[in-house]
């Protein structure tokens, strides 16, 4: 499967910062003093209701990978070119 996102799921505030992506490897201590070794999404921080839902398709996505086993590539496309260019400015 083939999950589409945007770069707004980690926040613009962000912008021009390196952020990790994909899984992070993290130790997780519970009360017994037991360790588990566990890798965790890259939390993000979206800014807008839009790049939320975006975040938690990406939450439930990973679940199915999990527990059922899904394949599963997240992209996250950002804007590469600029927001207003020569062509986009014709349409005004």
């Amino acid at each position: 499967m083939l999950h589409l996102g945007t770069i707004g799921v980690y926040g613009y505030g962000t912008a021009g910062l390196r952020l990790p992506e994909g899984y992070l490897r993290m130790t997780a201590h519970g009360a017994d003093g037991r360790k588990v070794e566990k890798e965790i999404l890259y939390p993000g921080e979206p800014d807008s209701v839009y790049h939320l839902s975006k975040a938690l398709d990406q939450q439930l996505c990973a679940f199915y990978v999990v527990h059922q086993g899904l394949r599963i590539t997240y992209l996250h496309q950002g804007v590469v070119w600029g927001a207003q260019t020569s062509e986009t400015l014709r349409r005004l």
